[in-house]
């Protein structure tokens, strides 16, 4: 069960021009978060009602004309959460990203249209019971694409995703200092561009 609170406001200060801002707030019971535990020679993890929390953000977004024929996109989240059930630093629910944005240039030259996007998502520690720590990767990610309108029926796109392609980390940590027991799972994602290149004809 929660209780949410919602306010945003949009400012059209130009033609095809916006300045956004946005925030939330929600007081959650009974939050379901996930536990570790060890039962004999068994690593068991399972769901469970765990109390009170609490999730604040804010939003800030921009889209506008630079000239004629650039224009840029922009926005950025900020997420916090707070669990009354475990104990700090850093007890916040794991799926949640503290930090993400997204700007965007778009260039249009006659029949030719380039654009370019880059992302961002922010990671860290998160714990989520009183022995289990998460460790989320940061994310970069650009993509570029080129579109050639051959005319009005024939179009020529050539994208390339993820062109900085970083390898990723996410790591899981078990803590039992009452028992003295310690585990860490690593997993280790191994980043890749990919080129594409379509053609499409549209018959009327």
């Amino acid at each position: 069960l929660a209780w949410g609170l919602d306010a945003g406001i949009d400012y059209y200060f130009a033609k095809n021009s916006l300045l956004s801002a946005s925030i939330y707030a929600r007081d959650i019971d009974n939050v379901i978060l996930y536990s570790l535990y060890r039962d004999g020679k068994r690593w068991v993890s399972m769901p469970a009602n765990s109390g009170g929390a609490r999730v604040y953000g804010a939003t800030l977004e921009v889209r506008m004309p630079l000239t004629q024929a650039l224009s840029v996109r922009a926005n950025a989240t900020f997420n916090r959460s707070h669990l009354d059930s475990v104990p700090g630093p850093d007890n916040r629910l794991s799926a949640q990203t503290p930090l993400s944005g997204n700007a965007a240039l778009s260039y249009k030259h006659a029949a030719l249209t380039f654009d370019a996007e880059f992302s961002y998502e922010a990671g860290g520690p998160a714990r989520e019971s009183l022995t289990t720590i998460s460790t989320a990767p940061y994310q970069r990610k650009l993509d570029l694409r080129a579109t050639w309108a051959l005319s009005p029926q024939q179009e020529l796109r050539m994208a390339v995703s993820d062109v900085l392609h970083p390898d990723l980390t996410a790591i899981e940590r078990y803590e039992d200092k009452e028992n003295r027991t310690w585990r860490q799972t690593a997993i280790r994602t191994q980043g890749g561009a990919t080129l594409r290149l379509n053609y499409t004809h549209r018959f009327n």
